[in-house]
């Protein structure tokens, strides 16, 4: 990842945090990737992210606002977290 990918990628995290008010789990999930491979962020206003596939959708009881991509440094595989839950 290119240096200013990385500091895009935390810039956005940080900006996340303080226009939102984010749950302990969120900000522990945060702090357990913030120094891999983020491929990419997603944040939305209207429905949301799936658990455990990372999908949008747009009318469901649970989504979660927040969907970051990342690469799992020891299997290179594509990984998903989500935040700030719907239901919170």
């Amino acid at each position: 990842m290119k240096v200013g990918d990385s500091i895009h990628f935390i810039n956005t995290l940080n900006q996340l945090h303080e226009k939102y008010s984010l749950s302990q789990r969120d900000l522990k999930l945060i702090e357990k990737i913030k120094n891999l491979k983020i491929t990419s962020i997603a944040f939305t206003t209207e429905g949301g992210f799936d658990p455990t596939d990372g999908k949008f959708h747009l009318n469901r009881n649970i989504n979660y606002k927040i969907r970051i991509k990342y690469e799992c440094p020891i299997s290179k595989k594509k990984k998903i977290i989500v935040l700030m839950s719907s239901s919170d």
